[in-house]
């Protein structure tokens, strides 16, 4: 037996990880804004209000 954590493989943690993933997908992209300021602004709210959610989510799936 390995000492390493094992994790379980179930439809729910599943789902979450393609949330996650899709959700990654649609990020907000650097050329889409008119400057590097606008853009990081616009990144950090989608990691607050869309990806950290999906991520707390997935540990707890």
């Amino acid at each position: 037996m390995s000492a390493q954590t094992q994790t379980k493989n179930t439809p729910a943690r599943q789902a979450a990880r393609n949330a996650l993933f899709a959700a990654g997908l649609q990020a907000p992209q650097p050329n889409a804004y008119p400057t590097h300021a606008a853009y990081a602004q616009a990144f950090e709210a989608y990691q607050a209000s869309t990806m950290q959610p999906l991520r707390e989510q997935l540990a707890a799936a």
